[in-house]
């Protein structure tokens, strides 16, 4: 399947992060909190670039090895321009890869994109100003990324950041 696509269940979720960082604006974070699961407390700026250094801190996101590629724990939705990135799923795998250096329960660091990045007549590119939705599960738990495999008790968190700000997703503690 092509990494471009807009996730209808996923929706409701673009709507609710692009409004909150439209009426709190882009200095503020717009974490999910989910007491069953993984927290996002903080994802660094990021730029509008292929390989770059992307620091994911929290609680609650289990292990796993480092990899290249997709999961289902994890995903990078680029809300303006409707494709994402790292995602596998019972429905969906991306075309473009994430290169997930480190992962350990407090802290997740991502060292670019891969696959298609770039692709697609550069479709598949970040640019400044969009608005990207950083969705993180746990592994250890089996707690998914994608909105058609989660559970009542458990669900992923997620977090907003604006590309080439400079300004951080913090907030939930």
């Amino acid at each position: 399947m092509k990494a471009r696509f807009v996730l209808p269940m996923l929706a409701a979720a673009a709507f609710t992060a692009h409004t909150a960082m439209a009426q709190m604006g882009p200095e503020t974070a717009t974490p999910v909190i989910n007491a069953g699961g993984p927290v996002v407390t903080f994802a660094s700026p990021i730029e509008a670039k292929k390989t770059q250094t992307i620091n994911i801190k929290g609680r609650n996101f289990g292990t796993q090895v480092p990899y290249s590629g997709d999961s289902p724990y994890i995903f990078i939705l680029d809300i303006t321009r409707a494709w994402s990135a790292g995602l596998h799923s019972s429905q969906v795998t991306d075309t473009v890869g994430l290169n997930v250096a480190k992962w350990v329960d407090d802290e997740i660091i991502i060292k670019g994109f891969n696959g298609a990045y770039g692709g697609e007549g550069g479709a598949f590119v970040l640019k400044d100003g969009d608005l990207v939705l950083f969705i993180v599960g746990n592994p250890t738990k089996g707690i998914q990324t994608w909105i058609g495999d989660w559970t009542l008790d458990a669900a992923p968190s997620a977090c907003v950041v604006v590309v080439g700000s400079g300004f951080p997703c913090t907030g939930a503690k």
